[in-house]
């Protein structure tokens, strides 16, 4: 199985995609199927790989057939517009009508549309509010990555509730280490305990802020020298 290419050759594509796509007249039935293409190229999806093209399905508010402009089954589909339709939400709409004929296996998870100068990302697994990101065509460099899972990249991106997890974990653990360090304060302050405590601290520095943390800082037992003047 070929490797995905590397982020930084996909970023490289992208910008050759824009210098040849930024001056498109944007006609969704000349254009469409060869913007899809390179497209795809950038991600290393070529001809001799899964992609179909006008593919043909049924539309589920209607009943009648249509076609989708291009499947890559169970990972996206692509529905192009014309650069004079303003509003991707419509034709997004219009690739979920299709979605919904599609058997399991070729059901995606991304919906993208374009109108040829922006480009509309829906992710049908991310929550309500995180589900759309739009772009122009111009800032597809910086975008790039939004679409490696082209490339066979596994899109994993943290949800709002594991965000906030994360940020209550962090903060439990902010606080147990303060709590500790106010206890060996305390026992720095006793010579019994004062190498015993220095010990500790330094392994809770170590957990917090890395191995050579300790290392870094050095102490003198010694008495401060007074500098006469």
């Amino acid at each position: 199985m070929a490797l995905p290419l590397a982020l930084n050759e996909i970023r490289t594509r992208a910008g050759g995609f824009i210098r040849d796509w930024q001056g498109s007249a944007g006609d969704e039935r000349q254009e469409a199927n060869q913007f899809i293409r390179d497209l795809l190229a950038v991600y290393g999806i070529t001809k001799t790989r899964a992609a179909f093209y006008e593919k043909r399905t049924k539309r589920s508010s209607t009943g009648r057939q249509g076609y989708i402009d291009a499947l890559i089954p169970g990972v996206a589909v692509i529905e192009m517009k014309s650069a004079t339709v303003k509003d991707l939400a419509e034709a997004e709409k219009q690739a979920l009508d299709y979605i919904d004929d599609l058997p399991k296996n070729e059901t995606p998870r991304y919906v993208l549309t374009s109108n040829f100068k922006k480009l509309r990302l829906l992710d049908l697994e991310a929550p309500a509010g995180e589900d759309v990101f739009e772009f122009d065509l111009v800032e597809f460099v910086v975008n790039a990555d939004r679409l490696r899972f082209f490339a066979g990249y596994t899109m994993k991106a943290a949800t709002r509730a594991e965000q906030e997890a994360a940020s209550i974990k962090a903060a439990k653990l902010m606080a147990s280490l303060y709590e500790a360090w106010n206890i060996l304060v305390m026992m720095t302050m006793k010579p019994a305990f004062f190498w015993f405590g220095r010990c500790f601290a330094c392994l809770l520095m170590m957990l917090a802020f890395g191995s050579g943390t300790c290392f870094s800082s050095s102490y003198s037992t010694a008495p401060a020298r007074t500098v006469a003047t």
